[in-house]
């Protein structure tokens, strides 16, 4: 787990929050757009968009912004779709900077260059690779892979810390060694995802779809033997759980520690089936974050695994720290 840089004024309003015993959004993922420059083949996001094209104005996030850092708020991230494509994006990240927010991008990297100037406001870049050249391009489009090691390159240009998200799909797990070798001559770090049992954002099928059992368990085995080499960002515990040998139920603090805001404002937990919001009429962030999480409930059931790699890491950190007392 990347643990986000915090002002000490922005953990102390934090603490203040807790001690309230209502939620307090530590962390919240920002859905700013639903479209995206990128063609993955397991992702549903850019037809969501066609369907639902709308999408929050600059003053509408900005108004999130400043009701996430008064509610305790230490880190956002920015996701999508592909957030570069919103013009306003570097406005919004510098300010959630200044409110002393940790700011996460997320990014497929070929607008990074274009948008550069954003790199004076956030914390992190996290850049999609899914594997060695022709496995990534040939899951995300020609040139993607070209575009992510620019957009690194870019970002370490400008002192800006950069990790990966890499989604072990069919077309991708049989040359994860490959890749992770990669990721060492380039000193990288990489949370891995195990692709969705359908296209994000959407409930189809994808062309390229979540490997079975058998080699999805064999590929989180090499992810979780090359920890000690330093390119794995997830817990030898959460790679577990993802095959499906470890404890099955885990705790969800979305509700109570995290949240998500999607394209149109809806307040949720991860976007995902499992989300306690998850088919029911939207909670609009403009009623307030902690309004609409204490309306989201907590605590719920456990879940029956976490199907999000770094949702399930904050999880386990959450839970540890509630077994010493914050609640």
């Amino acid at each position: 787990m990347v643990y986000p840089a915090v002002s000490y004024r922005r953990a102390a309003a934090a603490f203040v929050a807790m001690a309230s015993g209502d939620p307090v959004p530590l962390f919240a993922s920002l859905e700013l757009t639903l479209r995206c420059n990128g063609a993955c083949d397991y992702c549903g996001s850019n037809r969501a968009s066609a369907a639902a094209p709308s999408e929050l104005p600059t003053a509408s996030w900005m108004t999130i912004l400043d009701d996430l850092a008064r509610s305790g708020c230490i880190a956002v991230s920015f996701t999508g779709g592909e957030p570069l494509l919103r013009t306003d994006v570097e406005a919004l990240a510098s300010r959630a900077a200044t409110l002393g927010m940790s700011v996460s991008l997320n990014t497929n990297g070929r607008l990074l260059e274009k948008r550069r100037s954003i790199l004076k406001s956030v914390s992190r870049v996290t850049v999609s690779i899914d594997g060695i050249r022709e496995v990534n391009d040939m899951i995300r489009g020609a040139g993607a892979f070209d575009a992510a090691v620019a957009a690194i390159r870019s970002a370490r240009f400008a002192g800006v810390p950069v990790s990966v998200t890499a989604v072990i799909s069919a077309g991708s797990a049989r040359r994860l060694p490959d890749f992770l070798k990669w990721l060492a001559s380039m000193d990288l770090k990489a949370m891995f995802q195990p692709a969705y049992d359908h296209m994000l954002r959407s409930g189809d099928i994808p062309a390229n779809p979540r490997p079975d059992a058998a080699v999805l368990a064999t590929a989180l085995d090499a992810v979780a033997a090359a920890i000690p080499s330093g390119v794995v960002l997830n817990s030898r515990e959460s790679l577990e759980i993802m095959s499906g040998r470890g404890a099955r139920e885990v705790a969800c603090f979305g509700g109570r520690f995290f949240v998500r805001v999607d394209h149109r404002g809806c307040v949720g937990v991860c976007g995902l089936s499992r989300d306690p919001r998850h088919g029911l009429p939207c909670i609009d962030a403009a009623g307030g974050i902690v309004t609409a999480m204490k309306m989201i409930g907590w605590p719920r059931p456990a879940c029956d695994s976490c199907p999000s790699a770094a949702r399930l890491e904050i999880n386990r950190f959450m839970s540890a720290a509630a077994t010493r007392g914050i609640r």
